[in-house]
């Protein structure tokens, strides 16, 4: 799965990358990993050429927010908070509403 962009309500911009897994045959499967960025002008031509995160990129990018786990979507969620910048707890909660919605739409999944 692709990044996704998304607006909190008072107006930060953030980019959602899903840390997605794949089986042996190859098919992509639905991620509970979701690194959270916050973002840059510069954001859409990085991943364009990019396309994906690594673990280096989390240790040296200042943008970088930590990453949301869905341990049981809809009930139960982690927040690791590895980074400089942090999620403020208004700010996760609408962040895990907004990544809700995202996975509830495999129609909006750019695979």
């Amino acid at each position: 799965m692709n990044p996704f962009f998304i607006t909190l309500e008072d107006g930060k911009e953030l980019k959602i990358i899903p840390e997605t897994k794949v089986f042996m045959d190859g098919h992509p499967i639905i991620t509970h990993d979701y690194s959270v960025y916050s973002k840059q002008r510069e954001d859409s031509e990085l991943f364009a050429k990019t396309g994906t995160s690594t673990t280096e990129d989390k240790t040296t990018n200042p943008n970088y927010m930590g990453m949301i786990t869905f341990e049981e979507p809809g009930r139960y969620f982690s927040y690791t908070r590895d980074s400089i910048q942090q999620l403020s707890s208004e700010e996760l909660n609408e962040v895990i509403s907004q990544i809700t919605e995202h996975r509830e739409k495999p129609e909006s999944w750019n695979l």
